[in-house]
């Protein structure tokens, strides 16, 4: 790439006491987006990670699989479209590690494989350096958190794989925003009984239903629990409890149970008319209020609505 290489790599990672300019790499991506990932894979892979690179596809190793959240078979077809009439939109997220001469997709399996079979040459992407395969994994996993297309499994995959590369529960809770007894119940749910997990695993039940049948497993036999789960898709979380506790209890045949609590009458529930509720709470941090309000309200009670808020703002008045 001669002269304009070397002016090129000048810019992006300094030269003698003069210090990178990265502003200017990261706001000229229009002039440099051709050359500066060339330029960057040749120079000791000193990759700026705010930089979208055009990777050629070539350089990215689709085999390792190590990072990928979504099960294999899911469909592209809606990103195949996508990307076919309006263009990769999204970067993925590719890291560099010493010892592979590829890069590995951390997040962007799905659109990747998409531009593959659509048989063009570059993705576009971020590319990180120099971090632990565990932070690429929870890079990973809060990357589809986001996008929420996780299925139950998947999720619950992710956090065990996350546990086994050596982080604790608590970390991966503060990690992915769920509290510890949630995540806690992850584990409990990947180590239940193969009909559950294979249920769960091909989303013929939810989460719930699978916490559900794993709290009673040791206490049903192999037969009931293979009954009590194809049973489960007809049957809510309560309903799934109730026909549990009468097989327990009363000895009564899987069939029997969940034909007993489907003819069950239903109960008559007045609904209860939506309340307005507030909860005001001021809290000083040196010279500022902190002010946080939480509403329930039903659409008809604007007087009520009025006068609080009115209470509200005599609140703040007396500060």
């Amino acid at each position: 790439m001669g002269d304009k290489s070397k002016k090129i790599t000048d810019i992006l990672f300094g030269v003698g006491n003069k210090p990178a300019d990265k502003s200017f790499a990261e706001t000229s991506a229009g002039f440099l987006a051709k050359n500066q990932y060339e330029v960057a894979k040749n120079s000791s892979g000193n990759f700026i990670e705010s930089v979208v690179y055009e990777v050629p596809l070539e350089d990215i190793d689709i085999g390792d699989t190590r990072f990928q959240m979504r099960l294999p078979n899911n469909d592209i077809s809606e990103v195949k479209k996508s990307i076919e009439e309006e263009g990769q939109q999204t970067p993925v997220i590719l890291l560099k590690m010493k010892e592979h001469d590829k890069l590995i997709i951390v997040s962007g399996f799905t659109r990747t494989r998409a531009i593959q079979e659509l048989k063009r040459p570059i993705v576009k992407a971020t590319i990180k350096t120099d971090i632990q395969e565990v932070d690429a994994l929870t890079i990973a996993f809060i990357e589809n958190e986001a996008r929420k297309n996780l299925t139950d499994w998947e999720r619950i995959q992710c956090f065990v794989m996350l546990v086994k590369k050596g982080k604790t529960v608590t970390q991966v809770a503060k990690d992915i925003g769920k509290d510890h007894s949630t995540v806690s119940l992850y584990q409990k749910v990947y180590d239940s009984k193969e009909p559950i997990r294979e249920a769960l695993k091909k989303n013929l039940i939810n989460f719930s239903k699978a916490n559900m049948l794993a709290r009673y497993q040791d206490r049903l036999n192999d037969a009931q629990i293979v009954e009590v789960v194809s049973k489960a898709t007809e049957l809510s979380v309560q309903n799934l409890k109730n026909v549990i506790e009468e097989i327990l209890e009363n000895k009564t045949s899987v069939k029997t149970a969940v034909r007993e609590e489907k003819e069950k009458p239903k109960r008559n529930v007045t609904k209860r008319r939506n309340r307005f509720a507030v909860n005001i709470n001021f809290k000083k941090s040196g010279e500022i209020y902190k002010f946080n309000a939480k509403f329930l309200i039903a659409k008809e009670n604007k007087d009520e609505v009025k006068s609080k808020f009115e209470e509200i703002l005599k609140e703040i008045a007396s500060l």
